[in-house]
């Protein structure tokens, strides 16, 4: 590093928190892939509803467990405290190698997020978390006033700020995952294809 340069070098921990934090929008946004496959082919009567059907436990567990890993994540990459892996606080550590704009966008970014970003925390603490008494799981869902599309646009959210933060790290080449909902939704056709021919090989009714 030249005496004239003047950006501050990024260490070893901030790299660490930014490789977990991709990792956790990775897996929520394969989570919510999965969830989002299985609930529209059982909701649209697809072919791959008869295995589903078939599979009942395996597969509500993977649906159930799919939603709460999304939830559970999203919540913690946008309110994390500051002993926790989240985008405001690896923000706060690599903001010195961030142009001064995008770090501002970055934050601006996360701030037009909180009415969402409260709903998750409802859903997060009163049903995935302590699974309060006396309410259904669609009213949770209800009182939080989120739509799947929320969900959506938080998982985008996430893509987008760890484009951005990815920036302070570029000498080492985070190497982000830009296909992953497609391969996620890809290899559970391959698996619900499979328990089908399964199916047709044992003299069931052709699928």
């Amino acid at each position: 590093m030249s005496s004239r340069d003047t950006t501050p070098p990024v260490n070893t921990t901030a790299f660490d928190s930014f490789r977990e934090i991709q990792k956790m929008v990775e897996i929520a946004k394969a989570s919510w892939a999965i969830w989002f496959q299985l609930y529209s082919f059982e909701l649209g009567g697809h072919k791959f509803a008869l295995p589903i059907q078939l599979h009942y436990p395996l597969f509500n567990a993977i649906s159930e467990a799919s939603r709460h890993l999304t939830i559970m994540n999203l919540d913690a990459l946008f309110k994390g405290r500051k002993d926790t892996h989240s985008f405001s606080n690896l923000l706060d550590v690599c903001e010195g190698n961030l142009m001064p704009n995008q770090a501002k966008k970055c934050r601006d970014k996360i701030a037009s997020l909180q009415p969402l970003i409260k709903g998750i925390g409802k859903l997060r603490g009163n049903y995935y978390g302590h699974r309060i008494r006396m309410k259904k799981a669609e009213e949770f869902f209800k009182d939080t006033g989120l739509k799947i599309k929320d969900v959506d646009n938080l998982l985008d959210a996430a893509y987008w700020l760890l484009w951005q933060l990815a920036c302070a790290f570029i000498p080492t080449d985070p190497h982000i995952t830009k296909y992953i909902e497609q391969s996620v939704k890809d290899s559970l056709n391959d698996v619900l294809q499979g328990l089908i021919d399964k199916f047709n090989s044992l003299g069931g009714a052709k699928i």
